[in-house]
């Protein structure tokens, strides 16, 4: 078993075999806990990604802060309130 590090574009293609060669055989097999695998048909070698850890971050806002996004006179705010929706939907960071 040999571990490297995510690449995306590596884990989804169809590839020849590292160890044997043969031709289109290296494939996805799919998430085991904490890594992605690809592994082999004809003899069986396999790899495995690592998936990033993942950290998450809590963000206080004051009112001042609030006030401003919900009035969104300035584009400041309304690109502030953008960024926080999208990394909230992300779900790596909290706003309580």
């Amino acid at each position: 078993m040999t571990t490297t590090s995510l690449d995306p574009i590596q884990l989804r293609e169809t590839t020849n075999c590292p160890a044997c060669g043969a031709s289109g055989a290296f494939r996805p097999r799919g998430v085991f806990g904490q890594y992605w695998m690809k592994r082999c048909e004809a003899c069986g070698y396999h790899k495995h990604w690592w998936f990033p850890k993942i950290t998450k971050k809590i963000i206080y806002l004051d009112q001042f802060v609030i006030s401003n996004m919900v009035k969104a006179k300035q584009r400041v705010w309304t690109e502030l309130h953008t960024k926080l929706s999208t990394l909230a939907g992300l779900q790596l960071i909290v706003c309580p």
